[in-house]
């Protein structure tokens, strides 16, 4: 995820970096679901799919639910560029024992 924030850290914090790997190697697809696995609250999920999506151009907002306040998000074609590296490092890595 080092890369992910070498890039551009000033639009792409720790935060953001793990909700584009996180899309990126198809752990999780919208905010409730990124909040729930990795223990983070929703809002601080929303403001960082936010800035990805409006500033950033790495990801777009599929679907917004206006009760729920989820949404649903797929990584652009630069954010797919942006996190390649991530596969590989993840392709990469011994798998662990059980």
């Amino acid at each position: 995820m080092d890369g992910l924030l070498a890039t551009r850290s000033d639009l792409v914090d720790p935060m953001g970096a793990a909700v584009i790997a996180a899309a990126h190697l198809d752990l999780c697809h919208d905010s409730r679901t990124f909040a729930r696995i990795f223990g983070v609250a929703h809002a601080l999920v929303i403001r960082a799919v936010t800035t990805l999506s409006d500033e950033a151009g790495l990801l777009e907002v599929e679907h917004r639910s206006e009760r729920s306040q989820r949404i649903r998000y797929r990584l652009t074609s630069r954010g797919q560029a942006l996190a390649a590296p991530v596969a590989a490092w993840a392709s990469a890595r011994p798998a662990t024992e059980a």
